[in-house]
């Protein structure tokens, strides 16, 4: 386990004192198991750059945020209690913990995050439940963090077990989780057995959060056997990670190996200090556009924008979009997706 500098200078004898500064800021995180996976030798490679923390981290452009997707929109009055965000009409994100398995550096929260460390609030945790009972129109309950595989074990399966039995007006359960890359072992005969009979009672679907197709190992392919749950996946666009059409591709074959589809193509969100890895917009759309042809159509994800504003997920496919201006820099007027409220997005310059 690499908790601190000293930790990481027995994986990289040579790295650069100065991390420390990187690592005060941000911390670093990362488990024996991925460690294994990492290509040491190599600063550029992919897995390398995901959790090793990089000088160009304490570079914060003037337009990035701690808040870049808008979980505490002022705008929009999102957060109903400190762990649960009501920002579509259907549903709502409910915060698990602020514990993570690892600290990802291109992460959107990841100033608000805590690598091994827990804060659980039992009191807004209560509230979080009330408000999902009581608001009827919430058909979907998305569970994030943190992660929710490192929350409390018994306060996980009470989430579960008191929306099958308390809110009868919820139709599915969504579990965000990168947990099991860092850890396949994670996933438990236990806890798969429960996921499991919680499925038959109401629908549970599982969104991994698969960057690169070396993550994708048989470990993690043997611990996914054992959930019976729809899986899909969202990753974001990493410039140096999973920037190439070939990347991509290949991201989309080893999740089909896994079990898991393709589904959400992020747009890197305006985190503090993850300029380096961000492309331009219409870069983006190139890579995504150069899959079609290459593989199947069901293997391409979607390339979408959460805005800052926190309006939410848009794609960028230009169904949403209004218009666009290239006169200073790439401006975007964009329409919700789900009200007649109008952004505009300015890409970093």
């Amino acid at each position: 386990m690499i908790n601190n500098f000293d930790d990481l200078k027995k994986f990289q004898p040579d790295i650069n004192p100065e991390i420390k500064q990187v690592i005060e800021k941000y911390g670093v995180h990362i488990t024996e198991y991925y460690a294994n996976l990492v290509d040491w030798k190599n600063p550029n490679d992919a897995l390398y750059k995901i959790v090793v923390p990089c000088m160009k981290e304490l570079v914060d452009k003037k337009d990035e945020l701690e808040d870049p997707i808008g979980d505490d929109s002022q705008i929009f009055k999102t957060l109903k209690t400190k762990m649960l965000i009501h920002r579509y009409p259907d549903r709502v994100l409910l915060l698990t913990t602020n514990k993570c398995a690892s600290r990802c550096r291109y992460c959107f929260r990841k100033c608000k995050v805590f690598g091994n460390n827990d804060i659980f609030d039992e009191q807004e945790f209560k509230k979080s439940l009330e408000y999902i009972k009581n608001t009827k129109s919430i058909s979907e309950v998305v569970l994030s963090g943190g992660d929710p595989f490192c929350m409390p074990r018994e306060k996980f399966k009470q989430v579960f077990e008191f929306i099958i039995s308390e809110c009868l007006h919820i139709k599915g359960i969504r579990i965000h989780s990168r947990a099991f890359v860092y850890n396949p072992d994670i996933i438990t005969d236990d806890l798969a057995d429960f996921l499991n009979s919680m499925n038959k009672k109401l629908p549970i679907i599982l969104m991994t959060h698969i960057v690169h197709a070396r993550e994708i190992t048989d470990n993690l392919c043997n611990s996914f056997k054992k959930l019976d749950l729809i899986k899909v996946n969202q990753a974001p666009l990493l410039k140096g990670v999973n920037g190439t059409v070939e990347d991509l591709i290949n991201l989309s074959w080893a999740l089909v190996k896994a079990g898991v589809l393709p589904h959400y193509l992020h747009y890197l969100d305006k985190a503090k200090g993850t300029s380096y890895f961000r492309m331009s917009i219409d870069e983006a759309r190139e890579l995504v556009a150069g899959m079609w042809g290459h593989i199947g159509g069901h293997l391409i994800p979607k390339l979408i924008l959460d805005l800052p504003d926190g309006q939410g997920k848009i794609a960028l496919d230009k169904s949403f979009i209004l218009s666009e201006d290239y006169s200073d820099g790439h401006s975007l007027t964009i329409k919700s997706t789900y009200s007649d409220k109008v952004s505009v997005y300015k890409e970093q310059k």
